[in-house]
């Protein structure tokens, strides 16, 4: 049968450990294994060994003998009737199986101290100090074979039950916020595999699919080289990265851009071993930015070229706005614009211009030849008939992208910026830039058309299309300063129509007019290239 020692030393040395304060203390016989000592010895030495409170109490838990603690213990006990119910079943239970019984009770200081004169208690229960509740083990050790006696060994584990308490509070917490985040949390091991995913997983792949899964094959090379290349992966860092844009592939093969903070992970020796962090899929976002900054830039090339047609008058200052702030707009070497005559295309060598900005400056030879300049107005010529909005030209060692313009439905001309072939495609960016402009060029077309037609109108006879008489006194002011600057002779020969009059009255205005119209073409007939041709008025020419 197991003796009393034997089951008081089995207890010590299984969980009992003397106070760093107390005096040491050795239990009867330890070291001379005779177990014969007096029952009231062991358990006088076990008290004052023990570092917290032991009780000698009765079968019905009344208060026979105890040390310091064990006393302030049995006043708490006293006060706080739900503990001492439950201390009371473990005497019990310890009773019936002959043999000792834990348990852990808690008690309420405010019920304690509201029962308890504090002065009695606070020298040997100091933690009545504190309005927490209280955490105790109890271990209760039968004394008697009819169970009429029992010791009970309580140690105070209020911090180690609060610490417990409050680390399960804070990974549930954690537990929860990873649940129902959006961001993607995960840790690696030092081989950069995935061993945690949070429970949404990432990227179309389930928390299982990732489980075990090498971090770094998610990372999609060709955009995020720069990680492959310095071996930084966030997945495998070792130091702390914060808010690094990242592009991943998804299950689908996808690129998606990833802004990923991760810390690195120690032993507590030091030795690393994987890293930890979460993520944030913004694809949408940067999708979203780009989209506004293309917006942004479509918006100033337009407001520069309304600016432009408010600012110029002259039909070809119109249009060298336009191309220049065409060329800033969409990054092109060389920028062109035509206009429509009689359904077909023409153009002025003047708007084609150098690009000069910033890193695209041209060499000389950027500018392109005339030859190429009318090759492209019959290219545009031929697509015109396509009813495209847009079309790409390959003209030797250029490459164009023509847009054209538009006024009142009809097609008024074309807008084309060209690079060297050896540069990359045309992005969507600029396709889009370009035809945001050329809606606004087809209106400074149809502008620079209707000046063009106002000065005709104001120095051209409508009925003979010969030069009027305002026509005639500028032309004829700066030809007569050119003759006398070169010191030569001239000529003027002026022409009046006999009873015109009675042509008009007798055979009516219409008839006068078809004369009047056979004599100009005679005389565009019979000068000289150069010679000035002009009706002053009525039948004088």
């Amino acid at each position: 049968m197991v003796s009393l020692w034997q089951k008081i030393s089995a207890f010590w040395g299984a969980q009992a450990h003397p106070r760093k304060d107390a005096t040491p203390v050795s239990l009867p016989n330890a070291t001379t294994g005779q177990e014969s000592a007096p029952e009231a010895d062991i358990i006088s030495s076990f008290m004052q060994a023990h570092p917290g409170a032991v009780i000698e109490v009765s079968q019905t838990c009344d208060f026979l003998s105890g040390n310091p603690r064990g006393e302030g213990l049995y006043t708490l006990l006293q006060s706080d009737t739900s503990a001492h119910t439950e201390v009371g079943l473990l005497i019990k239970r310890a009773g019936m199986i002959k043999h000792g019984v834990s348990g852990r009770i808690t008690i309420h200081p405010q019920t304690a101290l509201s029962n308890t004169d504090i002065s009695r208690t606070a020298d040997t229960a100091p933690e009545l100090q504190s309005p927490e509740l209280q955490s105790y083990d109890i271990h209760v050790i039968p004394l008697s074979k009819d169970g009429e006696r029992a010791l009970i060994c309580a140690q105070n584990v209020t911090a180690d039950a609060n610490f417990t308490a409050a680390l399960t509070t804070s990974c549930d917490l954690y537990r929860d916020l990873v649940s129902c985040s959006t961001d993607f949390a995960w840790e690696t091991d030092r081989r950069g595999v995935f061993v945690f995913t949070s429970k949404k997983g990432a990227l179309g792949y389930t928390a299982s699919d990732l489980d075990g899964f090498t971090a770094n094959d998610l990372i999609a090379t060709d955009k995020s080289a720069c990680y492959i290349a310095k071996g930084v992966s966030p997945f495998h860092t070792k130091t702390p990265i914060d808010n690094q844009e990242v592009w991943l592939h998804n299950r689908d093969g996808e690129a998606r851009c990833m802004l990923i903070s991760a810390v690195p992970i120690h032993d507590t020796d030091g030795t690393w071993r994987g890293a930890r962090g979460v993520g944030r899929d913004i694809t949408r976002l940067r999708a979203q930015e780009k989209e506004i900054a293309r917006t942004r830039k479509r918006e100033q090339a337009v407001s520069q070229i309304v600016k432009a047609l408010n600012s110029e008058l002259q039909p070809l200052a119109i249009l060298q706005a336009a191309a220049e702030t065409t060329m800033d707009a969409t990054q092109a070497f060389c920028c062109q614009i035509y206009r429509t005559k009689d359904d077909l295309f023409f153009a002025t060598p003047s708007y084609c211009l150098e690009a000069s900005f910033g890193s695209r400056s041209a060499d000389k030879h950027h500018f392109l030849a005339r030859s190429e300049i009318h090759t492209l107005a019959s290219h545009l010529q031929q697509a015109a008939s396509s009813n495209l909005n847009r079309v790409s030209i390959l003209i030797d060692e250029w490459s164009f992208l023509v847009a054209f313009t538009q006024y009142a439905g009809q097609i008024n001309g074309a807008i084309a910026i060209a690079k060297p072939l050896l540069h990359p495609n045309w992005s969507e960016d600029t396709c889009a830039i370009l035809d945001v402009i050329a809606e606004h060029v087809g209106i400074g077309i149809a502008h620079a058309n209707q000046i063009d037609d106002l000065e005709t109108l104001s120095r051209e006879d409508p009925l003979t299309h010969l030069l009027n008489r305002r026509a005639f006194m500028d032309e004829a002011g700066r030809r007569r300063a050119q003759h006398v600057r070169k010191t030569r002779s001239a000529a003027m020969l002026y022409l009046d129509c006999d009873n015109f009059k009675y042509i008009n009255d007798q055979a009516g205005h219409k008839s006068g007019d078809a004369i009047l119209v056979t004599i100009s073409r005679l005389f565009t007939q019979e000068v000289r290239r150069g010679d000035l041709i002009v009706r002053f008025g009525g039948d004088e020419f």
